[in-house]
């Protein structure tokens, strides 16, 4: 992670072929519940590699929240992303060659 210490997931696309899509999806059942909703998602990525795909936060709607493609450098950079959903999910799209995709760390 970007400390060193912190978890962080990431989408393995080995064997993917290139524009694959994975996701990482928070269902908002806690929200529902309580009658509210998110407006603001703080999140951290990592994409380093010539053809990096696409990383995006997208709402319950499909209203896509933030989105970032290529080759952003080898490290860490925080982002933020405004919506109002009682869910939403980060998309990582496969680059057309490199055997990566977006890596994330949330919330």
């Amino acid at each position: 992670g970007p400390d060193g210490l912190t978890h962080y997931y990431y989408a393995e696309v080995t064997d993917r072929a290139p524009g694959s899509r994975f996701t990482l999806a928070h269902d908002g059942s806690a929200c529902t519940a309580s009658g509210k909703v998110v407006t603001t998602v703080a999140f951290q990525h990592h994409m380093h590699g010539r053809t990096m795909g696409t990383l995006s936060l997208v709402d319950a709607s499909g209203t896509t929240a933030w989105s970032l493609s290529g080759d952003q450098g080898n490290i860490w950079w925080a982002a933020t992303g405004a919506l109002y959903a009682t869910s939403f999910q980060f998309e990582s799209v496969r680059g057309s060659d490199e055997k990566k995709a977006p890596w994330l760390i949330t919330l």
